[in-house]
C-alpha cells in the first residue's frame, strides 16, 4: 500500500474511522509508523500513527509533498456489460493508466445493467483502492453514455473492435476504440461507423478484450 486515501487528508491531525482501522490494523502498523495519506488533490501527506486503541486512530501530520497525476491521455469505449466484470476489470485499467472509460449502451447491450448511486460509490472505493496500491495520483474517471451517437458528440472519429472481424489491428494513443459487447455490434452500427478486427483466432470476452488492448496502447 503505497497510501491510503482519506477525505480529511491535510488536516493537522486525522482520527481515523472504523473501516481504516481495520486497514491499519491488518497490515500491522503501530505507534510511531510512518504513513502516507492522500485526498487526490495533488498532494501527498505524511502523519505519524500518534495514538492506537480498538477502534480509533490517531494521526498527526508532519509533512505534505506534490503529487500529481501522470495523465497518459488514453481513452477507451466499452460496450456496457455485466456490471460485476466492470468491477473485476475497473482496477486493472486504473492499474494501466488508462485515462478515462466510456461505458456505452450499444444496440445489442443488455439494457438491464445500471449504475446506480451505491454502485458508483461502489466503483469509486474499487478505484481509490486500487491508486492506492498502485501509487497513482488519481482515479480512473468513468462517463457513462446511452448510445454511440452520443460518442459521436465527443468523439468525432473512433474505431469499433469488431470480434467478427479478422484484421490486423494497429492500435495508438490518437484513436478511441470501442469494445463491442459479447454480442458484437448491429450490422446498423457497422454501416454507421468504422470497424476493426483484432486478428485472432480465439474468440474474447469484452472484459479480456479491453484489458488486451489496454495494454497494448499502454505499455
Amino acid at each position: 500500500m503505497f497510501y491510503y486515501f482519506n477525505d480529511l487528508a491535510g488536516s493537522e491531525e486525522i482520527v481515523l474511522d472504523s473501516e481504516l482501522v481495520s486497514h491499519f490494523k491488518a497490515r500491522r502498523e503501530q505507534i510511531g509508523n510512518i504513513v502516507n495519506i492522500s485526498r487526490l488533490d495533488g498532494f501527498l501527506y505524511k502523519y505519524e500513527i500518534i495514538f492506537i486503541q480498538r477502534n480509533k486512530i490517531i494521526l498527526k501530520m508532519l509533512e505534505q509533498c506534490e503529487f500529481k497525476a501522470n495523465k497518459s491521455g488514453v481513452k477507451i469505449a466499452l460496450a456496457m456489460i455485466e456490471i460485476d466484470s466492470i468491477f473485476e476489470i475497473a482496477p486493472y485499467l486504473n492499474e494501466l493508466g488508462l485515462e478515462e472509460l466510456f461505458l456505452v449502451y450499444t444496440d445489442f447491450s443488455q439494457k438491464s445493467y445500471k449504475f446506480d448511486d451505491k454502485k458508483l460509490a461502489k466503483l469509486e472505493k474499487i478505484l481509490h483502492n486500487s491508486s492506492s496500491q498502485c501509487a497513482r495520483a488519481d482515479i480512473l474517471k468513468i462517463t457513462i453514455l446511452n448510445n454511440l451517437a452520443e460518442l459521436k458528440k465527443l468523439y468525432n472519429d473512433f474505431v469499433l473492435i469488431d470480434f467478427n472481424k479478422n484484421d490486423l489491428c494497429e492500435f495508438n494513443k490518437d484513436c478511441l476504440y470501442v469494445i463491442g459487447p459479447e454480442g458484437g455490434f448491429s450490422e446498423k452500427e457497422r454501416n454507421l461507423f468504422k470497424t476493426q478486427g483484432l486478428k485472432i483466432t480465439n474468440i474474447l470476452k469484452a472484459k479480456t478484450a479491453i484489458i488486451s488492448i489496454s495494454s497494448k496502447i499502454l505499455m
